[in-house]
């Protein structure tokens, strides 16, 4: 009978995604801004930092591994010392070990002051090795122009809420065996919004890392870029719409056919229609919510469409839905596709 029921949602699977959308259609709507001082602030006190630091270790999203990483460090930090880029939740992309080589070697060739490329995740033992990379990289780049004492100081940057705090936090525990976070771990974009003091996180040889706030471009003119950032929570919803996003959402998964949602939302077959999703979504679970009627002055409980799409970028988020890459090389059609600015942040 299962077989049977696999074999029908196949079926429709199949014949749902000759449908699909090929581009995605921007919606228009008012520029929201989201770049607060402390990020302005922050960027400066890193590049004043730069004089005793040994290694910069930038986490970003495996996810986007090509999209809104900030300029700024590039144009600023990077080629001053040894930079590591930390691809992080590897777990919840989909590239297999042909894609990462292809990756880093693509990496490289935009940023050559790339010293490394590494892909962790905190469901296996991959970010233990975050540490001993770094020490190696900095043993084997000359210490010229580098003030301070003989310890090692690594500077911790990236995007906001890329897990920047909770790595440092893990090594900390690993390495010394510490309890307790020495760093502040947050669900939203901008809780770290100062400079730490530098974290203790090896004896031998001395080794200390600093926490930064994640710091964003100043204005994204990509639309693409901005929504992969909000998909994957790198950026607050609210800025481009929990309603946009998550249809972009469903367009990655549509064009990648990762519909594994079809399953995991109880629907029928594949949409491509995000007033269809959870509007579906909403009525499974019965998520009402009360609206004043105008002309009758009444009021009504219809499906709170809103909770349904919160609840299909959170499932997004956790893994529920498959593995995907927002940037991947079979979507390059979408990505030359005409661009319109949806946020500026």
């Amino acid at each position: 009978m299962c077989t049977i029921i696999n074999l029908f949602l196949h079926t429709r699977i199949m014949s749902a995604g000759n449908n699909f959308r090929q581009f995605f259609q921007f919606t228009a709507r008012s520029d929201p801004k989201w770049y607060p001082g402390h990020m302005r602030k922050s960027l400066k006190q890193l590049q004043s930092l730069l004089s005793i630091t040994d290694c910069i270790l930038e986490i970003h999203d495996a996810r986007i591994p090509l999209s809104g990483r900030n300029v700024e460090f590039k144009r600023t930090l990077s080629g001053v010392r040894p930079h590591i880029l930390v691809l992080n939740k590897s777990d919840l992309s989909s590239h297999k070990k042909e894609d990462k080589v292809n990756l880093v070697k693509h990496l490289k060739s935009q940023d050559p002051n790339l010293s490394d490329v590494i892909f962790t995740s905190f469901r296996d033992s991959s970010i233990k090795f975050i540490l001993p990379k770094a020490l190696e990289t900095i043993h084997n780049f000359p210490r010229f122009q580098r003030g301070g004492g003989p310890e090692k100081n690594i500077l911790v940057i990236g995007i906001p809420n890329v897990g920047k705090s909770s790595i440092i936090n893990h090594l900390r525990k690993v390495r010394l065996n510490f309890s307790g976070d020495a760093t502040r771990v947050g669900a939203l974009p901008g809780v770290t919004r100062a400079l730490q003091t530098k974290i203790k996180v090896n004896q031998d040889p001395l080794t200390y890392l600093w926490d930064s706030p994640g710091i964003v471009f100043p204005s994204l003119n990509d639309s693409h870029v901005a929504l992969k950032l909000a998909v994957c929570k790198r950026i607050r919803d609210d800025l481009i719409g929990e309603e946009i996003v998550a249809d972009y959402l469903l367009f990655h998964l549509n064009k990648q056919a990762v519909f594994k949602y079809v399953k995991v939302l109880g629907l029928s077959a594949p949409t491509d229609d995000i007033q269809s999703l959870p509007l579906q979504v909403a009525l499974r679970f019965n998520w009402n919510k009360n609206v004043k009627n105008l002309v009758t002055n009444q009021i009504e409980m219809i499906p709170n469409k809103h909770q349904a799409s919160l609840h299909f970028l959170k499932l997004f988020r956790m893994g529920k839905l498959g593995r995907v890459n927002l940037d991947a090389l079979d979507l390059h059609n979408q990505e030359n596709a005409p661009k319109r600015t949806i946020v500026s942040i």
